[in-house]
């Protein structure tokens, strides 16, 4: 878990929640809300063990000691910028690529 919070994968969840709750109703807002922070929880969890089946305990401490420095620092503190921008230019692609993919279909 300190990990995922010093990476700033959770930077990357709260961008996606905002837009989310953006398509909800306002009056429904505060309700969604409780129940999306609900799954976070397991969302963690399933991540944790990601984790750890990919990298050893020295791999994961050896991240934990890069997010801890002040490169990593601004790395992880940047994350959610970082992950709107790529979004956005994901989705500039994609659309570009649909227009490709008609053109063969």
């Amino acid at each position: 878990m300190k990990l995922i919070t010093l990476s700033g994968s959770d930077l990357s969840i709260k961008v996606a929640k905002d837009q989310v709750i953006q398509m909800i109703p306002t009056a429904k807002q505060a309700d969604f809300l409780k129940e999306f922070d609900a799954t976070l929880p397991a969302l963690y969890d399933s991540m944790a063990d990601i984790y750890i089946d990919m990298y050893t305990e020295k791999d994961i401490n050896d991240m934990i000691a890069f997010y801890e420095s002040p490169v990593g620092k601004k790395m992880s503190g940047n994350m959610g910028v970082f992950t709107q921008k790529i979004m956005a230019a994901s989705q500039t692609w994609g659309a570009g690529l649909q227009t490709l993919m008609s053109k063969y279909m």
